[in-house]
C-alpha cells in the first residue's frame, strides 16, 4: 500500500462523504495524482466503517454536511431542468419515430410533477380558515315500526308469554 500525503488522504476523505464508492475514487486518486491505491486502503478512511482520527472525521461531516445541503447548486436536482430536458428528450424520440421511448418520458415526466420520487407528504390539519375538518353531517332518518308478534309460543307455554295491550285474551292467560 502506498505512503498517501496530507492532500491525497483530504481528496479521498472528501470523495467519501460525497457518497462516492471506493472504486470510483481509486479512479480519480489514480488520475488526480498518478498513484494506484487499493480499495482496502480508501475505506481505511471512512468513519462510517471504521475509527479515524479526529480530524479526518470533522472533515468528512463538514463535506458530507454541506454536500447534503447544495443540492441546489446541482442543475438536475432542480425539477424546472429535468422536466426542460424530458421535454428536449421526448421531442427528440418522437421526430426519430420512437414512441415507445416519447411515451415512456411522457411517463417519467408526469411521475416528476406529480412528485412521486419525494418523500414529501401533505397532510392537512385544518380545513379553511384554520377551523377543524369535520365531514358535513348525513341526514338520518329513523322509522319507528310497531310490529304486533305472532304466536311463537306453544300453546302450553302461553302463561309466559307476555300480554300486549289489544291482544285477544288466551286460554286463561291474563
Amino acid at each position: 500500500m502506498p505512503v498517501l500525503r496530507e492532500e491525497q488522504k483530504l481528496f479521498i476523505v472528501q470523495q467519501l462523504a460525497m457518497f462516492d464508492r471506493p472504486e470510483k475514487i481509486r479512479e480519480a486518486v489514480k488520475e488526480e495524482f498518478d498513484i494506484d491505491v487499493p480499495r482496502q486502503q480508501i475505506r481505511n478512511y471512512n468513519p462510517e466503517q471504521v475509527n479515524v482520527a479526529e480530524k479526518w472525521k470533522r472533515i468528512f461531516d463538514d463535506t458530507r454536511r454541506a454536500f447534503v445541503d447544495s443540492t441546489a447548486a446541482i442543475p438536475i436536482a432542480q425539477l424546472s431542468v429535468r422536466l426542460r430536458l424530458l421535454d428536449r428528450l421526448q421531442q427528440k424520440a418522437e421526430t426519430m419515430g420512437n414512441y415507445a421511448l416519447a411515451a415512456e418520458l411522457l411517463a417519467q415526466a408526469a411521475r416528476d410533477v406529480g412528485g412521486m420520487f419525494t418523500n414529501r407528504q401533505r397532510l392537512e390539519h385544518s380545513g379553511p380558515d384554520g377551523k377543524p375538518i369535520c365531514p358535513p353531517p348525513l341526514p338520518t332518518q329513523i322509522n319507528v315500526v310497531l310490529v304486533k308478534p305472532r304466536e311463537v309460543f306453544p300453546e302450553d307455554t302461553a302463561a309466559f308469554r307476555p300480554s300486549i295491550p289489544g291482544d285477544p285474551p288466551t286460554n286463561g292467560a291474563p
